[in-house]
């Protein structure tokens, strides 16, 4: 596999970019693009990659449109980075699904509608940021279930309504 697959000194933490698999040579464990100039929508056959545990997309200004419902499908996925991108729609409740999650960042996008209820299904996950958005709305209680939660950020958005 390995599908242009480069190691680069990008000055992070992460100086990987491209598609990565498992020792099997074969199924798709990794998709890296970060500010890679990618255009265009999230496409619905995205839902297909099953296997894979982190998605990263980031700082792609030409990647928009609404994140499809068929991510909800990627059950192995464990980091989703999506940050610095055009999607616009809200966070579809087939989020719920993605129960092995860890790590979302949404943030700086033109993310819109509420958070879904069917988040609070997300147990493990430790780090949720979704600043820089229009998401609006109160937060749904079920966000009291992300007992794994250790970082939220969610300034810089329309939400209202009190913690409690």
């Amino acid at each position: 596999c390995d599908w242009n697959a480069e190691v680069e000194d990008y000055g992070t933490e992460f100086p990987y970019k491209g598609m990565f698999c498992l020792e099997d040579g074969i199924t798709v464990d990794d998709v890296t693009l970060p500010n890679n100039g990618l255009e265009g929508n999230l496409p619905d056959e995205i839902g297909l990659l099953d296997s894979v545990a982190f998605l990263g997309m980031w700082q792609n200004p030409g990647l928009g449109g609404t994140l499809p419902d068929s991510i909800g499908n990627m059950r192995q996925l464990r980091y989703l980075e999506m940050h610095e991108n055009g999607l616009i729609g809200q966070i579809p409740p087939s989020f719920g699904f993605l129960t092995s999650m860890k790590t979302i960042y949404l943030d700086d996008n033109s993310l819109s509608g509420t958070i879904p209820a069917e988040m609070g299904a997300l147990t493990e996950l430790e780090a949720l940021f979704l600043h820089k958005n229009s998401i609006g709305g109160t937060l749904p209680p079920s966000v009291g279930d992300l007992t794994g939660l250790q970082q939220l950020f969610l300034d810089e958005n329309e939400l209202t309504g009190d913690l409690t």
